[in-house]
């Protein structure tokens, strides 16, 4: 609208104009924009209907808002939104305007005044915008070129939802692009580790110009053994970390003896993690819950091995306390600890603690499934705010599934 424009309109409608512009240069939100928008016009542009049609991919119309606010909200015919008359502007990218001689003495309802006007973007109609009377008056040059100006600031709240789309796709791109680069770093530093172990002392056992002492093939061969057990527990893991996220692992829900269960792999741990002073003690009262043993034996292996990373040689303390509708289990070595800052980004996949990264080896994935395993069970798991040293996790589990049990819930 250009100012000798402006200063012709009356002073109401040249507010109008100034606060609708407002609203579309401070409004994010599409709706409450073009509600705006519908309530600030209609004092001064006269109209009982408001529609907004969008394009879409076949090239049709498709309703996207509406408003009934005069005697429309007693018509609920499809005619009374003015289709046609967007239809028409649409295609025919010109503003149309389809009104009845008046007559007085006819049922206002059924004389439908419709301006259809187009909405214009890059050069291209995007849809359309249509203001409907009953009864009238005529839509004269004036409201028409209110309307225009009107249907141009709706165009802009379009635009302006378009780019803000477009930039959280392009974000969202770059964000999948950066995991993608970081997963796949990060999964073939870890893999090329113990490969490298591996290579490096089988290499070395088969070198023809030199002869080993048993004690020394032994030991090559047992870091081989461990390297290879790494590598099959780096693979299982990236498995049960793309199952979990597209929510395919399987969680057989049975019938178990909670303490039974931490207290048989609490031997295993011990064996596999002789550097670790595990304490534990089963309680006296009855610990049976409806779980997974397995998948519960992965997240207790994992948070051990979490421990033996990073804490050790230090305690690791397990309890286990049990009330009428969920078991409480805790955690705590006397390690480091986690910073506040850290405590719910050490739960996501790939993360690790910028500080810890130097320390020990390690994928980002242990605790996420340990999350996404209690999560299956109706659970929660979550970091205690310790004083001094020492991370403690929490873990609490319903007494009773919230699955049904005795069923493998693959896909």
């Amino acid at each position: 609208m250009s100012e000798q424009t402006r200063t012709m309109l009356p002073l109401n409608e040249l507010q109008a104009v100034y606060a609708i512009s407002r609203v579309v240069s401070e409004t994010l939100d599409v709706d409450e924009a073009l509600s705006e928008i519908v309530r600030l016009s209609r004092p001064v542009f006269i109209f009982d209907n408001a529609v907004l049609y969008l394009a879409n991919e076949s090239g049709s119309l498709e309703p996207a808002f509406a408003r009934a606010i005069g005697r429309g909200r007693s018509s609920e015919a499809d005619s009374a939104w003015g289709e046609a008359a967007g239809l028409a502007a649409f295609r025919q990218v010109q503003t149309i305007v389809t009104q009845p001689e008046p007559d007085p003495g006819a049922d206002r309802l059924e004389q439908r005044f419709f301006l259809g006007l187009p909405l214009l973007a890059g050069g291209s109609a995007i849809g359309a915008l249509v203001f409907v009377r009953f009864g009238g008056p005529t839509f004269t040059k004036a409201q028409i070129n209110l309307a225009q100006y009107i249907a141009a600031h709706v165009t802009q709240v379009l635009e302006h939802r378009r780019l803000v789309e477009r930039i959280g796709s392009l974000e969202a791109e770059r964000r999948l692009s950066q995991l993608q680069s970081d997963f796949i770093a990060t999964v073939s530093h870890e893999l090329k580790t113990p490969l490298g172990f591996i290579k490096g002392y089988s290499t070395t056992l088969l070198r023809p110009d030199a002869s080993w002492k048993l004690d020394d093939q032994k030991e090559f061969l047992t870091i081989i053994d461990e390297e290879a057990d790494r590598l099959v527990e780096l693979v299982d893991n990236l498995l049960d970390s793309s199952r979990l996220q597209n929510g395919s692992l399987d969680i057989d829900i049975r019938p178990v003896d909670l303490a039974a269960v931490i207290g048989e792999n609490v031997e295993r741990l011990r064996v596999r993690f002789p550097m670790l002073d595990i304490r534990w003690a089963a309680p006296s009262e009855d610990s049976m819950v409806e779980a997974d043993a397995r998948r519960l034996g992965q997240v207790l292996e994992n948070l051990a091995s979490n421990v033996a990373k990073y804490a050790p040689g230090g305690p690791l303390a397990i309890d286990l306390d049990m009330s009428e509708d969920e078991a409480r289990l805790t955690f705590k070595d006397g390690g480091p600890g986690i910073p506040a800052q850290h405590r719910e980004q050490v739960f996501e996949r790939f993360y690790r603690l910028p500080a810890s990264k130097e320390l020990a080896r390690g994928s980002g994935l242990g605790l996420y499934i340990c999350k996404q395993i209690v999560l299956a069970h109706g659970g929660e798991i979550g970091l205690a705010k310790t004083k001094g040293k020492g991370a403690e996790f929490i873990i609490r589990l319903p007494r009773r599934a919230r699955v049904p049990l005795a069923v493998n819930n693959e896909g």
